[in-house]
């Protein structure tokens, strides 16, 4: 990932809602909460920066490097009593692609597994193409490994496009707000 524009400085991700999913400061998430967004099985499909976060400081830490390149957002769920933090929404920020000029952002996103299989990640996609929609055109690029089949359904059911496969068997997947969908997405992804 690479340094860029913000996609809109005045569309944050914490404004991002859905009918079961509120954003919020993933600093605000708790010691617990965020031990389960990473647990060894929630992360095995993401890159080793999450793997190797063994204890609350080294997690916030991680966060807070990530927070340099992407927004990072915790994911709440609002129909819930205390909102709890069951996920994670990172999408880094925009950058004009040397070729094509067009502006392309990376997502990545997790789920604790007590959220699993409830439909969620679905309602994410859908609520940020709908947040998204608001902005300026943007490329939005996800990368999913060959056994992460659930994570490639959420992505192919929100009409991402499978452009390429990627280092290490990654399988790439693009959309783009409001336009034609381009070959290639070049960035490495972090599953979801």
């Amino acid at each position: 990932m690479g340094h860029g524009e913000e996609i809109d400085a005045s569309v944050s991700l914490l404004d991002l809602q859905s009918p079961r999913l509120t954003a919020r400061r993933w600093q605000d998430c708790s010691v617990v909460e965020l031990a389960a967004l990473f647990d060894p099985e929630v992360v095995c499909h993401l890159p080793p920066v999450f793997h190797a976060a063994q204890d609350d400081a080294e997690r916030r830490s991680r966060l807070a490097e990530l927070s340099q390149e992407a927004e990072v957002v915790a994911l709440a769920r609002r129909d819930l009593p205390r909102r709890p933090c069951v996920g994670l929404l990172i999408l880094s920020h925009a950058a004009a692609a040397a070729d094509t000029g067009e502006n392309t952002c990376h997502l990545g996103y997790l789920f604790a597994k007590s959220a699993w299989g409830a439909g969620l990640a679905s309602e994410l996609i859908s609520a940020l193409q709908r947040h998204l929609a608001v902005g300026p055109p943007v490329k939005v690029c996800g990368g999913v490994e060959p056994d992460n089949n659930a994570s490639a359904r959420v992505l192919e059911k929100a009409g991402f496009q499978r452009d390429s496969d990627g280092a290490g068997g990654e399988i790439r997947y693009s959309w783009t707000n409001g336009r034609a969908q381009p070959d290639e997405c070049g960035l490495r992804g972090f599953g979801g």
